[in-house]
């Protein structure tokens, strides 16, 4: 069996169990099915199954355990990274996917971004080891100034399929944010620089996306969805304080407590028609005088 197919085995292993604890037969059951389905034997005996679990944590961060009252396996919540984990699975089964000869007859892929994953990688490295780097940098609104950058490195910030820089700009002495597929001719240099501690999930806790305006405190918002982008929304949450206030034919109530920035109303106009905001009135105001305004354009 083939590295690929080995690893694609593993995270089968993950999906089966983190559906609902289950047995060995059950797992086995369910790598036959799966085995049929792709066309690759992915069934193996108990003793590859335990090494398997091993793997599974070295390889996704995820532990999975034998749980003896309940006689199954199961994910162990503590001792798995979830969302690092996810995403290598995710990652993995991708290359998979189009790895399968003829896949350009049944998906379609957007335009490849231009962010180079060296780039992200060089970055993570002199964000581990405390070195600054210099890059060139475009703006959306003027493509054609560059304008070069002196940086300590603190986060990369993963926000709607884009990546950002969260770094300590030494000329303007600012903390500032950076679209990475604006980021051009990447250097780590060899100088290193002393970190603030700086806790950036709890910075950004109350933010929708990458903006976070300290003179800005969480508001209660409650929103109001049509039936069908609600449940988009439920699926896909907005952020992590939401919470479904009630749902009746054709409606969708949606409360939440954030900052109210740029990109949170950006959101919500994406939303047209389909989201109505009941509070707070001032937010409710902005995004009135914002629809008239873009009505005024087609008159």
């Amino acid at each position: 069996m083939s590295h690929l197919a080995s690893n694609l085995r593993l995270s089968l292993i993950v999906e089966r169990i983190s559906r609902s604890p289950c047995t060995y037969e059950e797992v086995e059951d369910y790598l036959g099915c799966q085995s049929e389905l792709k066309g690759v034997e992915f069934k193996v005996s108990k003793r590859t199954f335990g090494r398997d679990l091993k793997n599974i944590l070295s390889f996704f961060s995820v532990s999975i355990i034998y749980d003896k009252k309940l006689r199954k396996y199961k994910l162990d919540e503590e001792e798995s990274v979830g969302n690092i984990g996810n995403r290598l699975i995710e990652a993995m089964n991708t290359v998979h996917v189009l790895s399968i000869n003829g896949v350009e007859s049944v998906m379609d892929f957007q335009k490849a971004s231009i962010i180079r994953p060296m780039s992200l990688w060089d970055l993570t490295e002199a964000i581990k080891k405390h070195l600054v780097v210099h890059f060139e940098y475009s703006k959306f609104y003027n493509r054609e100034e560059i304008i070069t950058y002196q940086v300590d490195p603190y986060r990369l910030k993963e926000f709607e399929h884009r990546w950002y820089l969260i770094g300590w700009d030494k000329k303007a002495k600012l903390m500032k944010t950076f679209g990475m597929d604006r980021v051009l001719a990447l250097t780590v240099t060899k100088k290193s620089f002393w970190p603030e501690q700086i806790d950036f999930r709890d910075k950004y806790k109350d933010c929708y996306g990458i903006i976070d305006d300290p003179s800005l405190k969480p508001e209660w918002i409650e929103l109001l969805f049509e039936e069908v982008q609600g449940e988009y929304v439920k699926s896909l949450p907005l952020h992590d304080s939401q919470q479904v206030l009630y749902e009746k034919s054709g409606a969708v109530g949606i409360g939440l407590k954030i900052k109210i920035t740029h990109d949170f109303i950006m959101k919500l106009l994406s939303f047209g028609a389909n989201v109505e905001v009941l509070q707070p009135k001032a937010l409710a105001a902005r995004i009135k005088t914002a629809h008239l305004e873009a009505f005024e354009l087609y008159r």
